[in-house]
């Protein structure tokens, strides 16, 4: 009788147990891998998902992945599963996405891993030590063999989880030897994180090459809606190592640097004066000779020159004054030496003293207009001049 009453006991209890579950999962457990796809994919429309078949799928995936990596058919359910999961709810997936991304080797499958792990965007120290060594490999595989849809979506991850090591682990890739469009990603990655690592970017701004400073200015580019305000602050920093290194040197060296640095110099200008960055104005004003230096050297334009000198109007401090009111001192010289000069620039560099009112640029303008080698256009600019300055 007692043994009657525990088998009853437990068939009840199995009805009930069973019963607990949804058609669609008991016909999963049940059916082949193609059926089970099949089961699946209704799920992907459904506004109401049933999770407890989505984690039946997953658990599938991951307990028969060592058996089944090569199958097509588990390829196909997994995609199905991973296309299922609720985009709104997506965090209790994490721990097993990432399990599944190292068990299975398929480009599209691991690409979807990684769009859905950046969403979540939860960090977890194996899985990202892991997820760099796996993109340092990658990377290093000749292109025919390399996925850079894989790259591109570990970039995304590792951004999004705003690891401390991102910058100084990423921003060396760019030196090596790679592809146009995966050094155009990396950029692009960068530079939509880029304000996160700011202390990291301005340190190596010191040590790097003029390439490598290029290539700073390059992903700053990358992002159009980056802050001003950081793009000025790092140009500047980047004007200031440049100045640095052209410092004293003299003959071929001093050559060779004005030509490396020409671009970073005038783009790191630009950028100071779209942001009105006042803070810098002195690099500018230092810069100047440098600049003209150039411009006698053919590496910049007349326009640049003229672009430069802007920037110093726009800065208005007494050192850019200064700056524009020495030029003037040795343009004087030149003509008094040689009888040439250059109207344009002439012109510009008087009007610029004159919207600065620059009052050390007395003697200079006084003696434009006393020397009888200038013509009439320049002398009426320099008593204008003369008229603005602050006393």
């Amino acid at each position: 009788m007692k043994k009657l009453y525990f088998t009853i006991l437990f068939f009840l209890s199995t009805v009930f147990l069973f019963a607990d579950f949804s058609q669609e999962q008991k016909a999963f457990v049940s059916s082949s891998i193609q059926d089970k796809v099949s089961i699946l994919k209704k799920q992907i429309a459904m506004a109401e998902k049933d999770l407890p078949l989505l984690d039946m799928a997953l658990d599938f995936c991951l307990t028969n992945a060592s058996i089944l990596s090569d199958s097509t058919h588990l390829h196909d359910l997994l995609f199905v599963s991973l296309y299922a999961l609720p985009q709104d709810n997506l965090e209790p997936y994490d721990s097993a996405l990432k399990k599944l991304f190292f068990l299975y080797n398929k480009e599209e499958i691991r690409v979807e891993i990684l769009n859905l792990l950046t969403k979540i965007a939860i960090s977890e120290a194996f899985f990202t030590e892991n997820l760099y060594n796996f993109l340092f490999e990658e990377i290093e595989k000749d292109y025919s063999r390399r996925s850079n849809k894989s790259i591109f979506a570990s970039l995304q991850y590792l951004s999004s989880i705003q690891d401390l090591a991102f910058f100084n682990k990423i921003y060396p890739l760019l030196s090596k030897n790679i592809d146009f469009e995966l050094k155009k990603n990396i950029e692009e990655v960068l530079a939509l994180s880029i304000e996160n690592y700011k202390s990291d970017l301005l340190e190596r701004i010191s040590t790097t090459t003029a390439q490598e400073k290029k290539l700073i200015l390059s992903i700053l580019g990358r992002n159009p809606h980056l802050n001003l305000f950081f793009k000025a602050e790092v140009t500047e920093n980047l004007l200031r190592a440049t100045i640095i290194s052209i410092g004293d040197n003299t003959g071929a060296e001093r050559e060779s640097l004005l030509k490396e640095f020409y671009e970073v110099q005038m783009e790191s200008v630009r950028i100071i004066k779209e942001a009105k960055w006042t803070r810098a104005a002195s690099l500018v004003a230092g810069y100047f000779p440098i600049a003209v230096e150039q411009y006698t050297a053919f590496l910049i334009s007349k326009d640049e020159l003229l672009e430069v000198m802007d920037s110093l109007t726009l800065l208005a401090t007494s050192e850019t004054g200064r700056a524009l009111s020495d030029y003037l001192a040795v343009l004087n010289k030149k003509t008094e030496k040689t009888g040439l000069f250059d109207e344009e620039i002439m012109l510009h560099l008087i009007s610029a003293l004159a919207q600065l009112g620059e009052k050390t640029a007395f003697d200079n303008l006084l003696y434009v207009i006393l020397h009888e080698g200038y013509p009439d256009s320049i002398i009426s600019a320099s008593k204008e001049a003369l008229a603005k300055l602050n006393w």
